[in-house]
């Protein structure tokens, strides 16, 4: 059971502790709690960082079954929409000693809470750049169905490349049937439609125009830097900004476009936010972006030609243009199909890159090092592409197989092997002793020259032997591969010792 500590009226899990799923995961923090869920900051066993959510399990029988609907509710909408770029990936959901997780991406930057209240307030190039990158969000999430329910500045963070991500979805529902109703809806102060106050349930029309206010609520804020009260909202007041209208510096129409999403009436606002982007989208220019932000292929052990992928994505407006180019004569890159070259081009807002790395084109025991370089207008992403090409492993070979390794009565007995590398590039060769019999090695690591040979001697006492014959293996590795192990057969050399008595005593008549 990992070890925990207390926080407060809470035992939360302590740094350095493991949680067993589909891979281990070891907490290195925590970050926050809410009423149902605390929330850590960890790594898989490959170094690679994630955000867990706890879900506290009931204090009393009677909040079990609310508790397992909130976790199954969560767990199901991130599934849902955890492939898009500007959502938390869905990672893993899995139960551990008595506790729900939720293990998804975790995003690094500070929320748009913070962002506000720091007093510095962003270009408003930058302003723009997240209003449409929200927008875009709220549009995959309501052409899949999904209310957020709780859209505030705080439910938003910057990730690496500064563009704002939706975060907790602990109060989001999935529609999943057309007129299906819901009767849990959540939302928070200074963003709630003025109609939530009358209303008990929603169905999807009515929960995409409420995420539409909210989100429309949050665009004002950024752009002017001024928040309303929910008393204000209900009480349905003027909006009073106008002003930022006839500034020149904002496009007027995308203004009127977050104006429209933020009105008292729901019938004057967008329907959705597949609308509302549609609208607010086209005033803002494109941005591009690149996932991953690197690509390894590792350490090749043949010719064999290599494939990954990389998501080229737009986070601003209008439609993307880029053109790509490869540094590195083993690297090609293509868009589609089987064509790969060493470059290519799209126009669209999503498109999958196909890098295709040629090992052939790398000497062997060589590491490649490239790039694949967009060019998105005036913005340009790099991506380093990395290769190491081993020896290949047949070219190493080890004689002779099987070994005969005799020993005389009271004595030593020995013999060679011999590996040869028939390669261009010199190799890495590991030997493992066997286990159930006892030999010597002259060395049990080395490096065989390209187009050369190492000899290695192995010994072995009489004593271990005693009368017995006996066989075993012995294993080797080249560059860290396993390569068919050498059988060895040992045993007492008593015929020497015989014929030697006998030369001894003809010799002597002669």
């Amino acid at each position: 059971m990992p070890k925990r500590i207390r926080v407060e009226d809470r035992y939360l899990l302590a740094p350095g502790e493991w949680l067993e799923g589909k891979e281990r995961i070891q907490i290195q923090g925590f970050l926050a709690r809410g009423a149902f869920a605390a929330a850590y900051r960890a790594v898989n066993e490959r170094g690679e960082v994630c955000f867990v959510k706890e879900y506290f399990p009931a204090s009393r029988p009677s909040e079990a079954a609310e508790l397992d609907r909130v976790y199954a509710t969560e767990r199901d909408v991130v599934r849902r929409i955890g492939n898009y770029e500007l959502i938390p990936r869905f990672w893993d959901a899995f139960s551990y000693e008595g506790f729900n997780y939720l293990i998804t991406d975790f995003i690094p930057g500070p929320d748009l809470e913070t962002v506000i209240k720091s007093g510095q307030r962003p270009r408003i190039d930058r302003v723009i750049q997240w209003c449409v990158c929200l927008c875009q969000e709220l549009a995959f999430l309501h052409s899949r169905g999904v209310v957020h329910h709780d859209l505030k500045p705080e439910n938003i963070r910057l990730n690496a490349d500064g563009d704002p991500v939706m975060v907790d979805f602990s109060a989001a529902y999935w529609y999943r049937t057309t007129g299906e109703v819901n009767d849990q809806i959540y939302g928070s102060d200074s963003v709630l439609a003025p109609e939530y106050a009358g209303r008990g349930s929603e169905d999807l029309p009515a929960g995409q125009k409420m995420d539409v206010f909210a989100l429309g609520r949050i665009l004002v804020e950024l752009i002017t830097g001024l928040r309303l009260s929910q008393d204000e909202i209900n009480q349905r007041q003027d909006q009073l900004y106008g002003q930022i209208l006839h500034s020149n510096r904002i496009d007027p129409s995308f203004v009127r476009a977050v104006f429209r999403a933020v009105a008292y009436e729901p019938e004057k606002r967008f329907a959705s936010g597949v609308q509302m982007a549609e609208d607010i989208t086209p005033a803002a220019p494109p941005v591009g972006r690149a996932r991953p932000g690197s690509v390894d292929f590792g350490r090749v052990t043949d010719s064999a030609p290599r494939e990954l992928a990389v998501q080229a994505y737009n986070v601003g407006g209008g439609t993307l243009r880029a053109d790509i180019a490869v540094e590195g004569d083993w690297i090609e890159v293509g868009v589609s199909g089987a064509v790969t070259g060493k470059s290519a081009m799209f126009e669209r807002n999503r498109q999958s890159i196909r890098v295709v790395a040629f090992p052939e084109r790398l000497p062997a025991g060589a590491a490649g090092a490239g790039r694949v370089v967009l060019t998105m207008g005036d913005h340009v992403v790099e991506i380093p592409v990395r290769m190491e090409r081993a020896v290949e492993v047949s070219e190493i070979q080890v004689t002779p197989s099987p070994l005969n390794l005799f020993a005389p009565p009271g004595g030593v007995g020995q013999a060679r092997l011999t590996f040869s590398n028939n390669g261009s590039a010199p190799a890495r060769v590991q030997l493992r002793r066997p286990q159930d019999l006892l030999i010597t090695l002259e060395r049990e690591e080395f490096t065989v020259p390209a187009k050369g040979r190492q000899e290695v001697t192995v010994k072995i006492e009489s004593t271990v032997l005693g009368d017995r014959e006996m066989d075993s293996q012995l294993e080797w590795l080249v560059e860290g591969n396993p390569r068919p192990s050498v059988p060895i057969h040992a045993g007492i050399r008593r015929g020497a010792g015989i014929l030697t008595s006998l030369s001894g005593v003809f010799g002597k008549k002669k």
